[in-house]
């Protein structure tokens, strides 16, 4: 996260890790909102994937900066949609179930695991929380527009 505000820069130390992580723990009430935001981001258009790393692969390979390309460096170019395809078997793994008033995902097989699915909704949820506390700051007071005569 950017450090906007400044206020861990006078914490900092020579010990310090620069690339730290964001910890949560989320419970039933947490995960139902998450799975539903992130469900509605989705369905409606603004959160969009990379195309499928065969894709990707084809296209890099029919370019001529692609075929130039060394072994590691195609590597590390199409890590993202390695990784992209990766999350989207992840998603196709769960199962939906509707509890009550909450939404829970479960794991068809064991095998696949969901932690590529969890960090995309953490980092959508997070981006929300931090999207919601600027508009709370950026609201108008209404009498700041009216006007008298």
């Amino acid at each position: 996260m950017n450090d906007e505000d400044n206020k861990y820069r006078n914490m900092k130390t020579d010990d310090t890790i620069t690339d730290a992580m964001y910890i949560m723990k989320a419970n039933q009430v947490l995960n139902s909102e998450m799975y539903a935001y992130c469900q509605s981001e989705i369905n409606s258009g603004r959160v969009n994937f990379l195309v499928d790393e065969s894709i990707a692969k084809n296209k890099l390979l029919s370019q001529a900066q692609g075929k130039k390309m060394s072994q590691s460096q195609r590597a590390d170019y199409l890590m993202p949609f390695v990784q992209t395809s990766i999350l989207k078997d992840q998603m196709l793994n769960l199962v939906y179930e509707n509890d009550g008033a909450h939404i829970i995902l479960k794991q068809a097989s064991k095998k696949i695991k969901k932690d590529k699915f969890s960090a995309l909704i953490y980092g959508l949820y997070y981006c929300k929380l931090q999207e919601d506390s600027r508009s709370k700051k950026r609201k108008r007071d209404i009498s700041k527009f009216m006007f008298f005569n």
